[in-house]
């Protein structure tokens, strides 16, 4: 008895499986017209979902702020509709059983670029020896004997600058190739830190 109901459930579910994916087959093959002018991305998937018997499924943040698009499409199934509005935007999509389409990003790799920067302080002077690093990494660099610094990082990373005796300081590149970054002494610090040459050294009060 318990093998039969085993066999039952098996079967049930494969037939399920199988009327799911035909009838995600079916629904994609339905032809809309579509012609709108500065739209939503929420309004655009909300007119697909009213015309179509497909339910879109994504999360607020993955669509791009504020932004405005025109969809002028005449005689196509909702893939093809996509596929066509959603090309060259950060956007893709995947067609699921159950009539369900996810948008997702396209997590495309980000470049990297060569920054080179300066570090002084509040008065201008070079500080030879700070520490510039990746924020959330332990990939840096320090400052030379002039102040300054080279180093490779993804083109929107954030970097991390700091210096013994000075308030370290997040720094978005923002695909700048080149930064001065200024340090603020730290507050109350009675030893001030002078700049030499070749290093560093405190001088007393």
């Amino acid at each position: 008895m318990k093998k039969i109901i085993l066999r039952m459930k098996l079967t049930i579910s494969i037939l399920l499986l199988t009327f799911l994916q035909v009838s995600a087959k079916v629904h994609s093959q339905e032809r809309l017209t579509l012609t709108e002018k500065g739209i939503s991305w929420e309004r655009f998937f909300e007119l697909l979902e009213k015309r179509s018997n497909f339910t879109f499924l994504y999360k607020n943040d993955v669509l791009p702020p504020h932004q405005k698009i025109d969809v002028a499409v005449v005689d196509r199934t909702i893939p093809q509709i996509l596929e066509t509005v959603l090309n060259n935007t950060p956007l893709t999509f995947q067609l699921l059983a159950g009539n369900l389409i996810v948008v997702t990003s396209r997590q495309s790799p980000m470049s990297e670029i060569r920054v080179s920067g300066k570090v002084v302080s509040a008065a201008g002077d070079p500080l030879v020896g700070a520490s510039v690093k990746i924020k959330g990494t332990q990939q840096g660099t320090t400052t030379d004997n002039s102040g300054n610094f080279s180093l490779t990082v993804p083109e929107e990373a954030t970097l991390v600058v700091s210096y013994v005796g000075y308030q370290p300081q997040d720094v978005p590149v923002s695909g700048r190739t080149s930064v001065t970054v200024i340090l603020e002494a730290l507050p109350g610090n009675i030893n001030e830190v002078v700049v030499i040459g070749y290093g560093t050294a405190k001088k007393k009060t």
